[in-house]
């Protein structure tokens, strides 16, 4: 999960309830799907079944519900029993291009039938909501949101103040009280303290200065 999306969170989607409204369906299909209307819901069939008798087809959602309520027939007064759906009406779906459920947010794309409800579950157009307030918009909108966002604070784990998320990506690699490791004497120091404890306090560099001037003063005893 991203630093991002610890603040926000996706808003569950509406399913599918029997058919895709037939006016997302491209124009150039119009006449095509004529034998693909579903005639309980009249949209375009969803999950279709087909009925061996009649061979027409209905959306699952749909005529499960019928045949509750008429004793095993379908509308078309047949004893239903569901086969597999013609060559025919599987290759009419395949052809057909509809818009997105999401195309009124922004959403342009026109997807085939069988990747319909895939690209659905995944557009960047559903909505997502922001944890701090609340605000629910597109993914993109509340991405840009939550950088800004009175609501939404990190606490820095070393020196314990809180950020917007912005400042605190930025701090984070800054903070005074991270600890690094000496070079010298490999103890960790908060970084703030870290060129202090260099020039004055680490053990190794006074060891390695008291040598030189050791050396210094052999050199100068030898002239």
């Amino acid at each position: 999960m991203s630093d991002e999306q610890k603040f926000m969170e996706k808003l569950p989607i509406e399913e599918f309830h029997g058919g895709i409204d037939s006016d997302l369906v491209g124009q150039e299909f119009s006449l095509l799907i004529e034998e693909l209307i579903c005639p309980i819901c009249e949209y375009l069939v969803w999950d279709a079944k087909m009925c061996k008798v009649c061979e027409k087809s209905y959306c699952k959602v749909c005529i499960n519900k019928w045949l509750l309520k008429s004793t095993g027939k379908c509308p078309n007064r047949c004893k239903y029993e569901t086969i597999e759906l013609s060559r025919t009406i599987k290759n009419l779906l395949n052809k057909v291009q509809i818009k997105c459920l999401n195309n009124e947010k922004g959403c342009n794309e026109m997807i085939g039938y069988e990747q319909y409800e895939n690209h659905y579950k995944n557009c960047n157009y559903n909505l997502w909501k922001c944890k701090g307030c609340g605000l629910q918009d597109i993914k993109q909108k509340i991405l840009a949101h939550i950088d800004d966002c009175d609501k939404n604070k990190e606490q820095c784990p070393y020196c314990k103040q809180f950020f917007k998320l912005q400042q605190y990506l930025n701090h984070f690699n800054n903070c005074d009280m991270v600890t690094e490791q000496c070079i010298y004497c490999k103890e960790h120091i908060v970084r703030k303290n870290l060129n202090s404890h260099d020039h004055e306090d680490c053990a190794s560099i006074l060891v390695k200065k008291y040598e030189e001037q050791l050396a210094n003063m052999k050199i100068n005893q030898s002239k």
